[in-house]
């Protein structure tokens, strides 16, 4: 799709989004920011595992860190004084290049793995980043709680949304890169990428980083929403588990198909939880079970495949004529 046909489309989208604290309610607009901060883990998962079929399950240990990090800086700095105070998204991008740090230390380690065994390391780097932060918290600290300044409700939005768009700019660009382009060899064939000139063990690397520093950049910013928060909290195993989920459910065909199943989840996700109190989950996981079943592309790749047939069927038939 060519950038000046989605132009007026992304024209639209931007003004909602940064014009939505004026005439949405509360509720609403939390929905909105939450959808926003799925769509950017969604799209930052997608950028490593989603290309090179790596399946990652390591997204709520570099969200947790980043929002972790930025929580115990905040209390520092501003609580008690053991830290000079600064401006948050110093503090935030301080949380996603630590994160950087610590997914290119681990991806020299556990890139080489493959298959569940790679998925089974980086669900056990959550639990690991989750232990240090008890650790630091509840041994060295005494405490078990950080506390965080309150942050009024369109500064948190607007926190988030704009986080969101910048890691949308920064994934698309990685994308189009020769990085992106590296990742997407490996993830069809490594072997034939290696042959090709790629230096496997680097790209992925790399691009695991990269999109560790995209979550952990969200996490910091998701701190925002806390007064009180805790490791069990920040380290939620949904963190994990429903980035991938969210880019099947759209499609891993194009840059753009993880964010529409990232929001149209998310949104599912809060009206069902309203509307089946007791049993959206039960709901929900028989339509991902559905998706999973009958469209393994994805709801994009299921429209794109029934576009692609009624193009074909109205061509057959402007010939027959």
């Amino acid at each position: 799709m060519r950038m000046m046909n989605i132009l007026p489309i992304l024209v639209i989208v931007l003004a909602f989004i940064f014009l939505a604290p004026f005439f949405l309610d509360v509720y609403n607009l939390g929905v909105l920011r939450e959808t926003l901060m799925w769509a950017a883990l969604t799209a930052s998962w997608f950028f490593f595992s989603g290309l090179t079929k790596y399946i990652s399950l390591g997204s709520a240990a570099f969200f947790g860190t980043g929002l972790y990090f930025t929580a115990l800086y905040l209390e520092q700095s501003i609580f008690l004084k053991n830290l000079p105070a600064l401006p948050l998204p110093i503090i935030v991008v301080m949380a996603g290049l630590l994160n950087f740090a610590i997914a290119l230390a681990i991806g020299l380690i556990s890139l080489r793995l493959k298959g569940i065994y790679f998925a089974i390391a980086t669900l056990a780097l959550g639990i690991a980043c989750q232990g240090v932060f008890n650790y630091i918290v509840s041994d060295i600290m005494k405490t078990y709680y950080t506390h965080i300044p309150p942050f009024d409700l369109q500064t948190t939005y607007y926190t988030i949304a704009i986080a969101a768009l910048v890691i949308f700019i920064i994934i698309y660009t990685l994308y189009r890169s020769n990085l992106g382009f590296a990742l997407r060899m490996i993830g069809e064939n490594e072997d034939a990428a290696i042959h090709f000139g790629v230096n496997a063990s680097l790209t992925k690397t790399i691009g695991f980083a990269l999109s560790a520093m995209c979550i952990g950049l969200m996490g910091g910013c998701y701190t925002t929403i806390f007064t009180v928060t805790a490791p069990t909290i920040a380290f939620n195993l949904q963190f994990s588990f429903m980035p991938p989920m969210m880019a099947m459910f759209g499609g891993l065909v194009t840059f753009y198909s993880p964010i529409i199943g990232a929001v149209i989840l998310s949104v599912l996700r809060n009206y069902l939880g309203i509307t089946f109190v007791h049993h959206f989950l039960i709901v929900l996981g028989i339509i991902i079970v559905i998706i999973a079943e009958f469209m393994p592309e994805g709801i994009v790749g299921f429209v794109r495949k029934i576009v692609r047939k009624l193009t074909m069927r109205s061509l057959k038939e402007s010939e027959k004529r």
